[in-house]
C-alpha cells in the first residue's frame, strides 16, 4: 500500500511539473529577458573616489596641499558598475606647459579622468577645480641639525653631536629652502644614553612636502655624554684631626666641587671634614693657607664614606698645632 501510494505522489509532481509546459517556458524566457535588460539597459547613477595625480613641469612644484580626492559621479549600465571596483578611476591634472610660478584655479575636466569603462558617462565633477599654487623647485646644500629629545641617563648630559654629512643637497620650494639655515633630522630619543652612542640610519625631517633629498645619503648622528658635576657649599662643617692635633677654627666653611651622582643630595648633618698628617710628621704647628685644600691632608665623609671630590674653602688659613697634654 505504501508503495502504491508513493507511485501515486510522483505521478501526480510529473504532472505537475510538466502541465502548462509551454507557458512556462514563456514565462522563464520573459523573466530571464527582463535580467538581461535590467542589466544592460537600464541606466543607473553611483559615485566614486579618484586620487588626483598632478603632472607637473620639471622646474616647478606645488607650494600648497590642494585637495587629492575628486568624487566623480558616473551613469551607466547598472549590471557593470561593478567593474568600477576592480579599476578604479584615475585624475590626471597635466600642468606640464605651466612656464611660471604662480596661484590659480584649474578645472577638472572629463578628458583628465582615466579608466572611464565604455557605456558610462560623467554626470558631476565635485569639487569642480582646484587651488594650486607653484613655485620654482631649487636645489642647495643645507647644513643638518641633529633633533635631540629626551633625558640621558641620570648624572650625565650631552656634550656634543655631530652629524655625518655635515651638509646635504636638498631640493625643493624657493620660497620654503630659499632661506633655510638648517634641516632638521626625525626626533633622537637621549633617554637614558650615556657615554659615546652612534646612531645610524638618521631620517631627515622634512617639514614642507616640496622638500626632498637630491640624493639618497646615510645620514650618522654621533653623541658625545659627559658626566655632570656639581658644586655644594656648606657655612660650617665640623674638622677632624689626628689624635693629639687641635685646629682653629674647628668647624670651616667648604665649598665642594665633584660629580653630580656623588655629591647631589648630600647633607650637612652627614658631613665631616677630616686632616691627617703624615705618620713621621715632627713639626707641632702646622698652617693651611691656600683656598685648595690638599687631598692628601683632607678628605670629606659622606656618612664614613669617602668623597672623590676637590675641596676648597674662603678662609685665608687654617691653623693646626700640637695639642697639650
Amino acid at each position: 500500500m505504501l508503495k502504491d501510494r508513493l507511485n501515486r505522489n510522483i505521478k501526480q509532481f510529473f504532472y505537475g511539473f510538466t502541465q502548462n509546459l509551454g507557458l512556462k517556458a514563456i514565462a522563464f524566457t520573459a523573466s530571464i529577458t527582463i535580467w538581461v535588460w535590467v542589466q544592460t539597459k537600464q541606466v543607473t547613477e553611483e559615485s566614486f573616489r579618484s586620487q588626483i595625480k598632478f603632472l607637473l613641469p620639471d622646474n616647478l612644484v606645488l607650494v600648497n596641499k590642494p585637495t587629492r580626492l575628486v568624487n566623480i559621479t558616473l551613469t551607466g549600465p547598472t549590471g557593470r558598475m561593478r567593474i568600477l571596483q576592480e579599476t578604479p578611476l584615475e585624475t590626471n591634472i597635466d600642468l606640464r606647459t605651466q612656464e611660471s610660478a604662480g596661484t590659480m584655479t584649474t578645472n577638472i575636466n572629463i578628458a583628465d579622468i582615466k579608466n572611464i569603462p565604455e557605456g558610462f558617462k560623467v554626470a558631476r565633477i565635485s569639487p569642480p577645480s582646484v587651488e594650486i599654487e607653484l613655485d620654482e623647485l631649487i636645489k642647495r646644500s643645507i647644513k643638518i641639525s641633529a633633533n635631540v629629545v629626551g633625558t640621558p641617563k641620570k648624572g650625565w648630559y650631552l656634550k656634543e653631536s655631530r652629524v655625518f654629512p655635515e651638509f646635504i643637497d636638498v631640493q625643493g620650494a624657493r620660497s620654503v629652502i630659499g632661506k633655510m639655515a638648517t634641516v632638521k633630522t626625525m626626533g633622537i630619543s637621549l633617554n637614558n644614553l650615556s657615554k659615546t652612542v652612534k646612531i645610524n640610519d638618521v631620517q631627515l625631517n622634512l617639514e614642507h612636502p616640496s622638500m626632498k633629498p637630491a640624493t639618497e645619503t646615510p645620514i650618522e648622528v654621533l653623541l658625545e655624554f659627559q658626566l655632570n658635576r656639581s658644586k655644594q657649599k656648606f657655612d660650617d662643617l665640623p674638622l677632624s684631626t689626628p689624635s693629639g692635633w687641635e685646629a682653629d677654627p674647628q668647624r670651616v666653611p667648604i665649598l665642594i666641587e665633584g660629580l653630580a651622582l656623588d655629591i647631589d643630595g648630600i647633607e650637612k648633618k652627614d658631613l665631616t671634614l677630616k686632616f691627617q698628617l703624615p705618620k713621621d710628621f715632627e713639626q707641632s704647628e702646622f698652617n693651611v693657607q691656600s683656598p685648595q685644600l690638599d687631598p692628601k691632608l683632607f678628605t670629606l665623609f659622606n656618612n664614613e664614606k669617602p668623597l672623590n671630590v676637590t675641596l676648597s674653602t674662603p678662609l685665608e688659613s687654617i691653623r693646626f698645632y700640637r695639642s697639650e697634654e
